[in-house]
């Protein structure tokens, strides 16, 4: 099974992207392929 990690935040604006930017540069010698995965909720 392979593993999954959920960036979630309370808002927009709040720092998911950058997050989300950095943790992939720490990673990058680690991991050889990310799958992103964007999901949007429409209320």
């Amino acid at each position: 099974m392979s593993q999954r990690l959920v960036i979630a935040g309370v808002s927009s604006g709040v720092g998911k992207t950058t997050f989300t930017i950095g943790l992939m540069a720490a990673l990058k010698k680690e991991a050889s392929m990310f799958k992103v995965l964007n999901v949007v909720q429409i209320t």
